[in-house]
């Protein structure tokens, strides 16, 4: 069967808008769909964390991060990291600590009632750091007076005193002495500043004699000691 010639190329010429139809829309969605690469985009990095120690020049870490707000298409660029970490070192401040005082020395002279000196001290346990509290005075000073025992001094006994009778063995003397430095800080002194011894005389007067304990008067005296005269007295007197 053979159909017209006019038909033929009518059918042709359909086939043909067609195919060219197909080929645009083709075209037109390869246009539509081409995929323009997008690169990961991340936030602003946040600060930094605290570091993981406080303690003054210990080593520690600290980290930062950020995150994706869009991700990679079309293979743009991958996402970089997204956290950092890096060293850090402590600095809560460190004061200075101190031992405890020494005793207090020994005063720098001992001679009693002199001004001298003592001192005590302390040493650096711990070193300031990280603007910790500087270190106060290691060593102190303090007035003192030497407290060393003085004994009294004394003077040599003095001369017996004269009996304080004139004959005989009923009477007494004294001799005595007295501080010549006072005692001081403790010293010690004796009680004993006068001392009593009995005596008597180995004569009489008037130019009696005596004999054991008795005074023998001449004519005309009397008395213990032959000290009395008057005419009265015309017998021995004893003492």
């Amino acid at each position: 069967m053979f159909l017209p010639k006019n038909f033929v190329v009518f059918m042709l010429m359909v086939l043909f808008v067609i195919a060219s139809d197909c080929d645009a829309w083709r075209r037109r969605r390869r246009r539509r769909f081409v995929c323009t690469p997008r690169s990961c985009e991340v936030s602003y990095w946040s600060t930094w964390s605290t570091c993981s120690t406080d303690q003054c020049g210990q080593q520690g870490s600290q980290g930062r991060s950020r995150i994706v707000q869009s991700l990679p298409s079309c293979a743009g660029a991958q996402c970089p990291d997204l956290n950092e970490t890096r060293l850090c070192y402590g600095n809560k401040p460190v004061n200075c600590h101190l031992s405890h005082w020494s005793s207090w020395s020994a005063c720098s002279t001992d001679q009693c009632g002199k001004q001298g000196s003592q001192r005590r001290s302390r040493t650096v346990e711990s070193s300031p750091n990280c603007g910790g509290a500087r270190c106060p005075d290691l060593n102190e000073t303090w007035l003192c007076y030497g407290n060393k025992p003085v004994n009294c001094n004394l003077s040599h006994w003095s001369e017996w005193s004269a009996c304080t009778t004139v004959c005989g063995v009923s009477g007494k003397q004294t001799t005595s002495r007295h501080k010549t430095r006072t005692e001081k800080c403790g010293g010690i002194c004796t009680s004993t500043f006068y001392k009593t011894r009995a005596c008597r005389l180995t004569s009489c007067l008037n130019g009696g004699s005596l004999g054991g304990e008795t005074c023998f008067c001449k004519k005309g005296f009397g008395g213990n000691c032959c000290e009395k005269e008057g005419n009265e007295y015309l017998e021995l007197s004893k003492c």
